[in-house]
């Protein structure tokens, strides 16, 4: 008996699984990583079984510059790694570009825009239920920690690293809140749409990453600028009674954006003097991306706290380990995919599909305003979640292509 027969729809195993690695990102790697090794597995055997590469067809038909970029990009990296200064299992790194394989299987998986909202309800909903279980444990600690620490210096890091649980957060209230604005209701009522992001936003608040902080605000008046002025002057007035009432330790740290003398952009600033340095040196193919702390010491002492780790922004990490051929790979990756997204909403009749499309650009756009300061493209809970979001932009493609086949099909008879 075949494996998809009837009794055993592969397609939904496999979307079961990518679907606990999404829901399992921010509080069990472990689970997480197994899940996407299974359906990666998974899907192999379903491109075996069915010698299908429609997946692989509408990509380069459709999208075709996201797929030479990112193929060339990735190609780079490895190069960059085969050289690195420190090149000892610098090549088992690659495989955190697996989670691209998302952007193929996603396609020929989800059928529906029902199934899009239900999917993404589903991993709404786990992330709200590990915030309110945060959001618990904060204030039942809030007044012991007060005592040792001010309120802007204690942070929500009890799953995973205050910064990248931010970062998981905001990408999704950047794909989802579009469809608590819009004025169109979907399958899921706004009223359970709102109670399930607010424990994530608030959550997303005391993780205190400033980074994050700013994506948001900036993504949201973007936002609010060329698509909801109602919401731009709401969004406003609700960030200026917010300021008003928080604390002042709240109010130094958001203030602390824009000092170059504060510690943190302090030392961003002399890693990212450091990474200059280094690239130079490096020009082609760069570093690599292995053992940076080891690359980083034969250039500077590190001083402060996380130092020479990586260099805190994307542009500077991707500049520095694979030089000036995969930056420009890295950009125009990016080019391509805002390009396409747009187009595509621009083209868009469906109220869904723009709705959707609108949380993707969003979610694309902070992802890239909070990697100016982070190394969030080499995270690996963030990137999971931006490349699943991203995938359903390949996903609404098929949905309408396979629409229009059919409906095609129908004249025909």
């Amino acid at each position: 008996m075949r494996i998809y027969s009837k009794k055993i729809d592969l397609n939904n195993i496999i979307a079961f699984f990518i679907i606990l690695q999404m829901a399992t990102i921010g509080f069990f790697m472990a689970l997480s990583s197994v899940s996407l090794a299974t359906w990666v597995v998974l899907w192999g055997y379903k491109l075996y079984r069915e010698k299908d590469a429609s997946s692989f067809r509408l990509l380069f038909k459709e999208y075709k510059y996201v797929l030479i970029t990112i193929t060339a990009f990735v190609f780079i990296e490895l190069l960059s790694r085969i050289f690195a200064v420190f090149p000892d299992e610098a090549v088992v790194g690659i495989k955190r570009y697996l989670l691209l394989l998302v952007f193929f299987a996603n396609p020929g998986i989800i059928k529906s825009r029902e199934t899009i909202l239900k999917y993404l309800m589903i991993i709404l909903a786990v992330f709200s239920l590990l915030s309110c279980v945060e959001l618990y444990k904060f204030a039942i600690n809030l007044t012991a920690n007060l005592l040792t620490a001010s309120f802007a210096e204690i942070r929500i890091d009890y799953f995973t690293y205050p910064i990248t649980n931010g970062e998981m957060k905001m990408l999704l209230m950047m794909t989802t809140l579009p469809f608590l604005i819009t004025k169109k209701t979907y399958n899921v009522k706004k009223k359970y749409l709102a109670i399930t992001l607010i424990p994530i936003i608030l959550s997303l608040f005391l993780t205190q990453s400033r980074n994050v902080y700013l994506a948001v605000f900036v993504s949201l008046v973007i936002y609010g600028v060329f698509r909801n002025w109602k919401f731009l002057v709401s969004f406003i007035l609700f960030i200026s009674i917010v300021w008003v009432v928080s604390p002042v330790s709240v109010k130094e740290r958001t203030k602390s954006i824009f000092d170059a003398n504060h510690p943190s952009n302090k030392s961003r600033l002399v890693m990212w003097g450091v990474g200059v340095q280094v690239f130079k040196d490096h020009p082609v193919l760069g570093v690599g991306d292995n053992e940076i702390t080891k690359v980083y010491k034969l250039y500077k002492t590190p001083e402060f706290h996380g130092e020479g780790s990586h260099f805190h922004s994307n542009l500077v990490m991707i500049l520095v380990t694979t030089g000036i051929a995969g930056l420009i790979f890295y950009l125009l990756f990016w080019i391509s995919l805002f390009y396409y997204s747009i187009r595509d909403f621009r083209n868009a009749t469906d109220e869904f599909d723009r709705t959707l499309l609108w949380g993707i650009i969003l979610s694309m756009i902070s992802f890239h305003i909070s990697g100016i300061f982070e190394w969030n493209f080499g995270d690996w809970e963030v990137a999971t979640l931006l490349f699943y979001f991203i995938s359903l932009v390949f996903v609404l493609k098929n949905i309408n292509l396979n629409k229009i086949k059919n409906d095609g099909q129908r004249q025909i008879l």
